[in-house]
């Protein structure tokens, strides 16, 4: 189950708040062993530990260990107190998983089960797409790429909040800043820098898109312009989630395709 650094954040927060001795059984069980090569804690704060060594597990193993966790929550939250401090980090948790495609499985009736399947396709040893996004626009080297980066993760973080608008406007905002950004790259004027679609139109004219990858990204960026106005047959946070995931869609295929024309690497 591959998740994103965020997610392996939310649940290193969710496991401080457990009992210490537990937690440390529950990571060596699944192979997560957060102990120095003396077999001792290594002199920083707990949590610290764990992070590093959730970061360096395999993708399979922290699955293993979050579905464990789904089955067993209501056992973790009986002994936290008070219980309010369990739910809120569970809640972020679980909204940072969504962000990743995954949810908690439901019946046929519409009752939760206990584990988590992906809501879309997923395929092994892929990373997470918002990281592998940030990586490849830090990679890039624009200009405003800081800028994008950081209206990415206010997205992200706009979602936890339930903000869902807010959500999809910096999405938003992030792919104009994207396409803006590479038309002065390119050599735009400010006119034809200045709005969206004067500069994805630009991208088009200096060989950069062609006439129908244009079409496909101004057709993404209308859609999230609507804001969290969702058709019939989405929950809010299923069309925000989607909407969200095109836009990011959007933003991986033209940093992509930059990077690959200015001979810069791919993966690490």
């Amino acid at each position: 189950m591959e998740i994103s650094i965020r997610s392996k954040y939310s649940l290193c927060q969710l496991l401080e708040e457990l009992n210490r001795t537990d937690v440390t059984l529950f990571l060596e069980k699944h192979g997560i062993t957060p102990l120095d090569d003396n077999g001792g804690w290594v002199p920083e704060p707990w949590v610290m530990t764990v992070r590093n060594w959730m970061l360096q597990a395999p993708a399979s193993r922290i699955g293993d260990l979050l579905q464990e966790l789904v089955r067993t929550a209501a056992s973790w939250r009986n002994n936290v107190s008070p219980r309010y401090v369990f739910d809120e980090r569970w809640e972020d948790l679980f909204l940072c998983l969504s962000l990743d495609g995954f949810a908690v499985a439901l019946d046929e009736y519409g009752q939760p089960q206990k584990y988590l399947v992906p809501v879309e396709p997923k395929l092994d040893g892929i990373k997470p797409f918002d990281d592998e996004l940030s990586i490849a626009i830090q990679r890039s080297g624009v200009p405003l790429g800081p800028e994008i980066i950081d209206r990415l993760q206010a997205a992200s973080d706009a979602f936890r909040r339930s903000e869902m608008n807010n959500c999809l406007s910096n999405v938003r905002i992030a792919l104009e800043t994207l396409v803006k950004s590479l038309a002065t790259e390119l050599g735009a004027t400010p006119s034809e820098s200045a709005k969206f679609g004067a500069a994805l139109s630009f991208l088009v004219s200096a060989g950069f898109l062609d006439n129908g990858q244009e079409k496909s990204i101004a057709g993404n960026y209308l859609l999230v312009s609507q804001g969290a106005h969702r058709p019939i047959g989405f929950t809010e946070q299923e069309y925000v989630r989607f909407g969200r995931n095109v836009a990011l869609s959007s933003c991986y295929f033209i940093i992509k395709k930059w990077n690959g024309e200015h001979g810069l690497p791919g993966r690490a």
